[in-house]
């Protein structure tokens, strides 16, 4: 399978039969669509960033609304990524010279369950304590590079770094700040 970004639609094809359009997002940005990554953990769902400098979590099994959008962009976006382990992180880089780290946890394969009722019995809270979620939106805000941020990529060996490369040539290597990795992990 590979998929396409045009300007209206986004598509997917099936590489057995080209002819054969696996799932399409006919108005996936009000301009054109610059990047898609696909989420490794929950297979149904894929970010996109277009020109209109928003952030869209689809699941392509319903593709007539998305799941989840920012507008944290000022301009273009160039490059949206999941976490590879934690896919509620996203980053997108685009043209107004900075990476963004999103929080997408409503829609990740480690949403929270909603349970609703005290359980099913006894005392409501026994022996547990909730687990405080990061809350979806806008994380963290790095803007080192002077210049349009055209790349940015997780890192394959440390789930919680992550480069960016902008126009001017300068590569940067960042890190998701401990009080979120923390918050993710305990």
């Amino acid at each position: 399978m590979f998929n396409v970004c045009l300007v209206i639609p986004s598509r997917s094809y099936d590489v057995r039969d080209p002819n054969h359009v696996v799932w399409s997002i006919d108005e996936a940005h009000s301009q054109l669509v610059r990047d898609l990554d696909c989420n490794p953990n929950k297979q149904c769902h894929i970010v996109t960033g277009g020109d209109d400098g928003v952030l869209k979590v689809w699941d392509f099994r319903n593709t007539k609304e998305h799941v989840f959008a920012r507008s944290d962009h000022h301009h273009w976006i160039w490059s949206v990524r999941f976490n590879t382990y934690h896919d509620q992180l996203i980053l997108s880089s685009g043209s107004d010279g900075k990476v963004l780290l999103t929080c997408a946890g409503s829609v990740s394969s480690e949403a929270p369950e909603v349970i609703t009722g005290d359980g099913g019995g006894g005392e409501q809270g026994a022996g547990t304590e909730p687990r405080e979620h990061l809350a979806d939106g806008l994380l963290q805000t790095f803007d080192q590079h002077e210049d349009s941020v055209y790349g940015v990529e997780w890192s394959t060996a440390d789930p919680w770094m992550f480069a960016s490369l902008s126009y001017d040539g300068r590569m940067i290597i960042s890190k998701v700040p401990k009080q979120y990795k923390y918050q993710i992990l305990l």
